[in-house]
């Protein structure tokens, strides 16, 4: 990105899954947390960033308009998209729905509903340094790798970390990731692993412990805990 280029920011906001883990009998984003879908909160979280320009949320299959009911009248600037089969899928539908003159672009998970605007505005800023930037956490317990029941290594933990979202990119970089992930039937659980398999560079910032990712109801009950204490 050139100095002289105007930044301008949009978000995806990733929350097509289904969480059948959780048992619901709603998708996961769609379920509440403090009165509110769990996803609302990231809505809002980014709606009120004035930075962040075009958002776009990634609903379920089959919800779509729904969705788009449920946000239109508080959030009158998301769009709403259908989500696919997987993440991946997902996320690359999104991102072609943001406005082509997008020069970073944020990815969030829905399901993690408690990420504070002093967190995407960390990656945003490390991403308009490094080209791609995402938070992490390090890892404090041992690390090992097993193999069919038993250990087989152990890993050095001052060189783990766990990586959360928000995720940052130059937009036209995360765009060619994912066209080059969908061409050659490359498969991963972040962004950040298609911007690596491009040989670039991925800053990291420091993560937030309270920016769980909602998967099973024991995260939910946490995360219920957590609201109520900020």
């Amino acid at each position: 990105m050139t100095e002289n280029k105007e930044i301008k920011i949009a978000a995806v906001i990733a929350a097509a899954g289904i969480g059948e883990r959780m048992n619901a009998g709603a998708p996961k984003a769609f379920i509440e947390l403090g009165g509110k879908p769990i996803v609302w909160h990231s809505v809002k979280t980014i709606s009120m960033m004035p930075e962040i320009g075009a958002v776009v949320l990634a609903a379920p299959p089959g919800w779509m308009e729904k969705a788009a009911k449920m946000f239109a009248d508080e959030f009158p600037n998301l769009s709403v998209v259908e989500g696919r089969a997987t993440r991946q899928e997902t996320v690359r539908k999104a991102l072609e729905a943001l406005p082509s003159d997008t020069t970073i672009a944020l990815i969030h998970d829905g399901a993690r509903p408690l990420a504070t605007p002093e967190l995407f505005r960390a990656v945003i800023a490390g991403a308009a340094e490094h080209g791609a930037c995402v938070p992490s956490i390090p890892v404090e317990e041992t690390v090992k790798r097993v193999r069919g029941g038993n250990v087989s290594e152990t890993l050095d933990r001052s060189e783990i970390h766990i990586v959360q979202t928000p995720q940052a990119f130059y937009y036209e970089s995360i765009l060619e990731a994912h066209e080059l992930a969908e061409e050659r039937k490359w498969r991963a659980t972040d962004d950040a692993a298609l911007i690596e398999r491009l040989g670039r560079p991925v800053a990291v910032v420091s993560g937030e412990p309270s920016n769980i990712k909602i998967t099973r109801p024991a995260d939910l009950k946490l995360a219920s805990s957590l609201f109520l204490g900020s």
